[in-house]
C-alpha cells in the first residue's frame, strides 16, 4: 500500500513544482508564511520546514528585511568523457562545470584511511591496508555570491606508488589538469570504468549533500587504470539527481 505524503512533504512537493514550472521564477519573492499557508493547506510551521529543505537545496534563500526569494536554478551538469580525453588547463568534474556556465567550489580533505574491500580487491592490496585517501565535496554556484549546491562528494583511494610517485596529491589542488594530467606526467595512458548503482541516500549523505530524505542517489565506483590494465586509483563518487551521468566523446 502506498504511504500518503505527509503534510510538510505534500507542501514540499507543490513548493518546489512551482519553482520548477516557472510560477515563481528565480528572483520572486515567496508570499509571507500565513499567504504560503492558506495556499498549501497547512500550518505555518509546515511552511518554514518546507522552506527551510528547498533552502538547504539551494532553491530559496531568506533575505532580511525583504522575504524568501527563488534563487537562479543551478542547471544540470552534463559528464562528457571528451574533457577526459583531450589535455586542457581544466578536466573532469572542473570541464563540466565550466561548460555548464557555473563556478566549481570545492572542498578537498587529505588522509590515509584503512582500505574497504571492494577498494582493497581492485587495487590488489591488502583489506586495511592504510591508503592515501582524498575526500572531496564538490559543488557549484550560479552566481558569485550565490548559495554552494552540492553536486557529489568523491572520495578517492590510491595504490601506495602512485601516492609515492606523487607527493601533491598531498596538496588541496593537484596542478594544470588535475589527477588525469598527473597520470599522464608519469607516462601512463589512462583508462576509467564507472559502475553505477542507483539508490536512496544515507541521512548523513543527505546532510552532505544537502538532500531531504528520502532523495534518489547515484552510487558511482569509478576504477583507474593504465594502459596495462594495473588499477592506480579507485573513487567512490555520491552523485545527486542535479547531476547527469551521461558520458559521451
Amino acid at each position: 500500500m502506498t504511504r500518503q505524503p505527509t503534510k510538510w512533504e505534500q507542501a514540499l512537493s507543490d513548493l518546489k513544482t512551482r519553482i520548477d514550472d516557472g510560477y515563481y521564477p528565480p528572483g520572486t519573492v515567496l508570499p509571507k508564511h500565513p499567504d504560503l499557508a492558506a495556499e498549501l493547506g497547512c500550518s505555518e510551521g509546515t511552511v518554514r520546514r518546507a522552506l527551510d529543505a528547498l533552502a538547504r537545496e539551494g532553491l530559496v534563500k531568506g533575505v532580511p528585511g525583504v522575504g524568501t526569494k527563488v534563487l537562479p536554478r543551478v542547471t544540470k551538469v552534463l559528464r562528457t568523457d571528451a574533457n577526459r580525453a583531450t589535455a586542457q588547463t581544466e578536466r573532469g568534474f572542473y570541464a563540466d562545470v565550466r561548460d555548464a556556465g557555473l563556478k566549481s567550489r570545492v572542498v578537498t580533505t587529505r588522509e590515509y584511511r584503512p582500505a574497504p574491500d571492494h577498494v582493497a580487491q581492485i587495487l590488489g592490496v591488502p583489506v586495511r591496508a592504510p591508503l592515501l585517501v582524498r575526500d572531496r565535496v564538490q559543488g557549484v554556484q550560479a552566481e558569485e555570491d550565490g548559495p554552494v549546491t552540492v553536486l557529489q562528494t568523491a572520495c578517492s583511494w590510491y595504490l601506495p606508488a602512485i601516492s609515492e610517485a606523487l607527493p601533491i596529491l598531498w596538496e588541496e589542488v593537484t596542478g594544470p589538469g588535475g589527477m588525469l594530467a598527473r597520470f599522464e606526467d608519469l607516462g601512463l595512458t589512462i583508462e576509467q570504468r564507472d559502475d553505477v548503482i542507483p539508490a536512496l541516500a544515507t541521512k548523513q549523505q543527505c546532510e552532505v549533500l544537502g538532500l531531504t530524505a528520502p532523495a534518489p542517489v547515484c552510487l558511482v565506483t569509478r576504477t583507474t587504470r593504465d594502459q596495462d590494465g594495473r588499477a592506480l586509483e579507485v573513487t567512490d563518487l555520491v552523485v545527486t539527481a542535479r547531476n547527469v551521468l551521461s558520458y559521451t566523446r
